[in-house]
């Protein structure tokens, strides 16, 4: 029976997905799921954590004085920074459940930045038009629920010249936590759209174990805003 009410649960939920729209329903159903995702997460409240993501950013070839001095936005952070490899780096926070993460959840390291807004990445703010040397964005853009808004907003945020590293999942099919279904060809044709220059496409992770992050396939662009 208990399969039954979930199945019956999941169907439930996408027709009233499709009935209210791709916002809404991230709003009632994905974001509710992130939060209690990221309160019992254990891998993110140990030192491990910390070592995994130097790993994966060193793969990607980032520098830890990469960008000393300078305006890095952590697009859809989550509930621990992972833009603090960065050393003496001024830090923005962009993510939409940062007050409940810091609220409810008491390893949660968002504190440490500069300046927080607990927004979505499809929510434009003004206040940091064209301020940001450096976006990164790991394991969010997938989990939102307007891929082309977002990538905008990342353009408008840079500095010309600027560096964007966009990292997720691509996935086949959607469900309640990934509301979006995209292919790398597609990504593409919205990141040039934007108005970036690709300067590089990494498919997987650190690890060919696993190449991806929660499910799929990884993908990361390396972008720049032109001059």
């Amino acid at each position: 029976m208990g399969r039954i009410r979930n199945f019956i649960a999941r169907q439930a939920k996408k027709w009233i997905a499709k009935a209210v729209g791709p916002q809404r329903a991230w709003k009632w159903f994905a974001q509710p799921g992130e939060l209690d995702f990221h309160k019992k997460n254990r891998w993110r409240q140990t030192e491990d954590f910390t070592r995994s993501n130097e790993k994966l950013l060193l793969h990607f070839g980032f520098r830890r004085d990469e960008f000393k001095g300078k305006i890095v936005i952590d697009l859809g952070a989550g509930s621990r920074l992972r833009t603090l490899f960065f050393e003496d780096a001024h830090l923005i926070v962009v993510e939409p459940l940062a007050g409940a993460f810091y609220r409810e959840i008491p390893w949660c390291d968002l504190g440490k930045a500069a300046e927080i807004y607990p927004v979505a990445a499809e929510e434009f703010i003004p206040e940091i038009k064209g301020l940001a040397d450096a976006v990164l964005s790991i394991n969010a853009l997938d989990h939102g629920f307007d891929f082309q808004t977002a990538a905008r907003n990342v353009f408008d945020y840079l500095k010309p010249g600027g560096l964007a590293f966009l990292s997720f999942d691509l996935h086949e099919h959607a469900d309640e936590m990934h509301p979006l279904e995209f292919t790398r060809k597609q990504c593409e044709a919205v990141i040039v759209k934007a108005g970036f220059v690709v300067l590089d496409v990494l498919e997987g992770t650190d690890n060919p174990q696993k190449p991806y992050y929660g499910h799929g396939q990884a993908i990361s662009f390396r972008l720049r805003k032109p001059e």
